[in-house]
């Protein structure tokens, strides 16, 4: 893997290296050039830096560090090229928004009709595999895709178009996040009697339960530790009144919302 550590040992290539780290809003190419007998003994190295944003297709010299042997050119923005099956030609929009633990997926495309799409999707932003695929006979002003079981934390989605002569053309990569969802279950209810049964089906550090009456008014609050999945805690709601109330179930920072009813 190249992510974020060097890809070729310096001893093997005379002191010359490669690093690729991943950030948030693209791809950083480190190059370690080095002359001499190195690593004990080079005359000199020099770091030069690149960036590739996901959301387009710019390559961006950041600059070279130490000019000791020569000077490095001024650092500059240049167009990527990456071939024809990378063209991003017709793709005049593509956004990528998490909801409710999917991923909506919504694109332009300035085609003649009869055109395949491919929503591909990857992990680290360098392999990608098919999530799903839809044929338009005719052009539509806005495609949409959803994805129903994205993968949790960060990736990484393009879409492919299949023209009808073959030719294949990609839209740039964009970045989502899905935080990890957390199922709640709440017994009984109604509620009967004075407390109310939680159970969580991931495990969670730090759990806290607050019910709220109609009027926004706090009845009643728990905090607790280490929960452990499929076991139930509670809630104790001895002075409650009969009414609908709402039960905010932080866990580890995520909020769920129930709604109850208090017999």
């Amino acid at each position: 893997s190249y992510t974020n550590a060097y890809a070729i040992p310096e001893a093997a290539m005379d002191g010359n290296s490669e690093k690729l780290v991943f950030l948030s809003d693209g791809m950083m190419l480190e190059y370690r050039m080095a002359c001499g007998d190195c690593p004990s003994g080079c005359m000199y190295n020099r770091i030069w830096q690149f960036k590739v944003p996901y959301s387009q297709c710019d390559v961006q010299y950041l600059g070279a560090t130490n000019p000791g042997f020569g000077f490095p050119p001024p650092p500059g923005i240049f167009d990527c090229f990456r071939g024809t099956i990378m063209s991003f030609d017709g793709f005049t929009l593509f956004n990528v928004q998490e909801k409710n633990g999917t991923v909506a997926l919504k694109w332009k495309f300035e085609g003649e009709g009869n055109t395949s799409f491919v929503v591909e999707r990857s992990a680290d932003g360098v392999k990608f595999m098919e999530v799903s695929k839809l044929f338009a006979t005719e052009p539509v002003e806005i495609y949409r895709a959803i994805d129903n079981d994205p993968l949790q934390g960060t990736s990484f989605y393009r879409i492919k178009a299949i023209e009808s002569d073959g030719t294949s053309r990609y839209s740039p990569i964009e970045r989502v996040v899905v935080s990890k969802s957390q199922q709640v279950s709440v017994y009984p209810n109604p509620v009967i009697g004075k407390a109310i049964n939680v159970r969580l089906t991931t495990p969670a550090a730090q759990v806290e339960l607050c019910l709220v009456s109609p009027n926004g008014q706090q009845v009643a609050l728990k905090k607790d530790r280490n929960i452990v999945p499929s076991q139930f805690f509670n809630l104790s709601i001895p002075q409650v009144q009969p009414g609908l109330y709402c039960l905010i179930i932080i866990a580890d920072g995520n909020r769920t919302v129930e709604k109850l009813i208090v017999e």
